[in-house]
C-alpha cells in the first residue's frame, strides 16, 4: 500500500477550431497524467533536474531561472520545427524511462475534436479530469494505495470552475461517488515552474499529441492521395 501522486497537464487546446486549420487551432485536445509514488518525488524530481542540466545546459546557463525553475516545454520539444532535433526525441525518451524507472504509470485522455460541432471547452476539459479520476481510482484499487491529483494551474477563475466540476461529479455523478480512493476532494494546483512532475506530464503529453496528430495528417493526406483527380 503507498500513496500516489497524478500530476496532470493538457496539450493542445480544448478550444474550437476551423477547416482549414487555422494559426493557434488544434484539432486534437490531449488531457494526460503521470502516477508517480510520492516516497519517491525527491529521486525523481532530483533525477529530471539532471536531465534537464545534461540536455539543456546552455539554455540554462544563458537563462536567469536555475535548473529547478528551467522549464523544457513539450510544444518545443516536439514541434515541426524541431523534428530534426536528434537531441530533443533522446531526451523525450529519457524522460519515458525515468517514469519507468520509478514504476510511474501514464493516463491519457485523446479527444478529436468536432469543428462542426464543437464541445464547449470547459465541458471537454472537465470531461477528461472526470473519466481520468475513474481511471486513477482503478490503479489505485488494483495496487491497494491512495492517491491525489495536481492539475498544471491554469488561471484562479477556470480552477475554480473545474474544481466545482470535479466536486459535482464526485457527490452527484453514480460513477463519480463510487471513486473512495482519491484523498483530497478538491484538485490540488501546481505551479510548474516549481513541479518537476508537471514538468514530466508536461513532455510526455506532447509527445502523445505529436504522435496522434501524425497519424491524422498522415490519413489525412493518403485521403488526399487516394481521391486525387
Amino acid at each position: 500500500m503507498g500513496t500516489w501522486v497524478f500530476y496532470v497537464d493538457e496539450s493542445g487546446n480544448c478550444e474550437g477550431h476551423q477547416n482549414p486549420i487555422q494559426n493557434g487551432q488544434t484539432p486534437l485536445f490531449v488531457l494526460t497524467a503521470v502516477a508517480l509514488p510520492l516516497s519517491q518525488w525527491r529521486k525523481y524530481s532530483n533525477h529530471y533536474v539532471a536531465l534537464k542540466h545534461k540536455f539543456f545546459k546552455k539554455e540554462i546557463n544563458n537563462s536567469s531561472k536555475p535548473p529547478t525553475q528551467y522549464e523544457v516545454k513539450g510544444n518545443y520539444l516536439c514541434a515541426p520545427r524541431n523534428a530534426v532535433s536528434r537531441g530533443n526525441k533522446l531526451f523525450l525518451c529519457k524522460v519515458i524511462e525515468l517514469v519507468d524507472k520509478y514504476n510511474g504509470k501514464v493516463f491519457s485522455e485523446i479527444f478529436i475534436k468536432n469543428s462542426e460541432r464543437p464541445t464547449p471547452a470547459h465541458s471537454l476539459y472537465t470531461m477528461g479530469i472526470q473519466n481520468l479520476s475513474q481511471r486513477f481510482d482503478y490503479f489505485l484499487e488494483e495496487n491497494i494505495g491512495q492517491g491525489f491529483i495536481i492539475v498544471d494551474n491554469r488561471m484562479s477563475k477556470i480552477n475554480s470552475k473545474v474544481t466545482h466540476s470535479y466536486l459535482s461529479y464526485l457527490f452527484g455523478n453514480e460513477l463519480g461517488r463510487q471513486i473512495e480512493r482519491i484523498a483530497a476532494e478538491p484538485l490540488l494546483f501546481g505551479d510548474s515552474r516549481i513541479t518537476c512532475g508537471l514538468q514530466i506530464v508536461d513532455n510526455i503529453s506532447a509527445g502523445i499529441y505529436g504522435y496522434h496528430l501524425f497519424k491524422i495528417l498522415l490519413a489525412y493526406r493518403q485521403h488526399l492521395g487516394l481521391f486525387a483527380c
